[in-house]
């Protein structure tokens, strides 16, 4: 599959990928949005979205290398760390309809 292709998402892997950035991104944008809100911080909505990004593209990219170092039990794809961030980037833009 090329990396920039749309990942299959009727392949059960891919959809747990998804739903784990999805899970990772709603998780950092709430969080966010409470420290934004309780410290009186003044994100502006596109420095949320950037920085509820970040732990979406760290766990992407960790699980990637997690499955690199293991190959007798994983296969590395980029495919599914592009699954895990499009899931998270989705979570993310939905929280940030509120912003």
């Amino acid at each position: 599959m090329d990396f920039l292709t749309f990942p299959d998402f009727a392949h059960q892997d891919k959809r747990g990928h998804a739903i784990a950035g999805a899970t990772i991104g709603l998780a950092s944008a709430l969080v966010v949005e409470w420290v934004d809100r309780e410290a009186d911080l003044g994100l502006k909505p596109w420095q949320k979205r950037v920085i509820a990004f970040i732990p979406v593209v760290a766990a992407a990219i960790a699980k990637e290398a997690y499955d690199a170092f293991h190959p007798d039990r994983h296969c590395c794809e980029p495919a599914d760390a592009y699954a895990t961030v499009l899931g998270g980037a989705i979570s993310i833009e939905i929280i940030a309809l509120r912003w």
